[in-house]
């Protein structure tokens, strides 16, 4: 778990990654249609390429997934899409409000 957190801290210190035995991540990968593969023989004291989806998730606070943004999308496409996204949360949640 320490390697993967500090891999991340090189991209955003807030991101969250998950870590578990092969079947489990085999498991996730399928559940979010995550493509993956790692190579057949590395070292692992050395850095080795893994080759995946370049997805990112958008899920709400509940954990459940709203929307995906692959590398296509346009920063302003992906803040119009989470604002959009929050305000029908917010309407779910509170909708007296």
């Amino acid at each position: 778990a320490g390697l993967i957190k500090e891999f991340l801290e090189d991209y955003n210190p807030k991101f969250v990654g998950l870590v578990g035995t092969p079947s489990q991540v085999e498991s996730c990968a399928r559940n979010w249609r995550v493509y993956y593969t790692v190579p057949d023989i590395y070292d692992s004291k050395d850095d080795y390429l893994v080759d995946h989806s370049i997805i990112t998730y958008l899920v709400n606070p509940r954990g459940e997934f709203l929307c995906f943004f692959s590398k296509e999308y346009t920063v302003r496409n992906i803040l119009n899409n989470i604002d959009k996204q929050m305000k029908k949360y917010n309407e779910k949640m509170n909708p007296f409000a």
